[in-house]
């Protein structure tokens, strides 16, 4: 799904917290890393407790060298409900970014 049709998504359900992540994740692959922080933002705004969203954040924060709110957001997934490859993900983040435990 291209970018568009995501913000046809929005358009049409500005409370589908899904399409604001997945949105995201589409900008970071397109390098608009700020404005993918900030839908992430928006999709956690409307789903605080998604793990997913919180790890995606912190994988956005962790490419951009903002390591100290990476490390936040990996730690804050890892104590909502996520899948255990996703737990797995944020494990190896963390181990590379130097923190353990």
């Amino acid at each position: 799904m291209a970018i568009g049709d995501y913000d046809e998504a929005i358009r049409l359900n500005p409370k589908n917290a899904a399409a604001f992540n997945n949105r995201a994740v589409t900008l970071v692959s397109v390098r608009q890393y700020d404005r993918a922080i900030k839908d992430y933002d928006e999709a956690l705004r409307l789903q605080p407790d998604n793990g997913l969203y919180v790890k995606n954040r912190g994988n956005a924060f962790r490419i951009i060298g903002k390591y100290a709110q990476a490390i936040a957001d990996f730690r804050k997934a890892l104590t909502l409900k996520i899948d255990e490859p996703v737990k797995k993900q944020i494990e190896t983040a963390l181990k590379e970014l130097g923190v353990t435990g």
